[in-house]
């Protein structure tokens, strides 16, 4: 895939050093409200995002890596997924197993 079609993301400049939880109900920048204004929107352009969540404050819970990763993985396919999204954090290497984690949990992969 050409550098014209990975929309590269910085977590903390354009959404938020402070992660929330599942739902916006609960609170302000919610994996719900990511998943939905963010990654869908990169999954109807057909692009690839690079997530870059170097520096964020709050460490990403699980409620919300299911709610915006898993929820979205079990719409389009383990495949879509992985070819669509990365996570990486310079401060939290392990991040992109953990969203793996719960993307694989979501959809029933072991």
């Amino acid at each position: 895939m050409s550098d014209s079609n990975i929309v590269k993301y910085e977590f903390i400049d354009k959404y938020t050093k402070f992660p929330g939880g599942r739902f916006e109900r609960l609170g302000p920048y919610s994996g719900e409200n990511f998943r939905e204004k963010v990654l869908r929107e990169i999954f109807k352009s057909g692009k690839s995002i690079k997530i870059d969540a170097t520096g964020v404050v709050t460490s990403f819970s699980p409620s919300f890596l299911d709610e915006a990763f898993g929820t979205l993985a079990k719409e389009y396919g383990l495949e879509k997924f992985t070819n669509t999204v990365s996570l990486l954090s310079d401060d939290n290497p392990s991040l992109s197993d953990k969203m793996m984690y719960y993307v694989k949990r979501a959809i029933n992969v072991k």
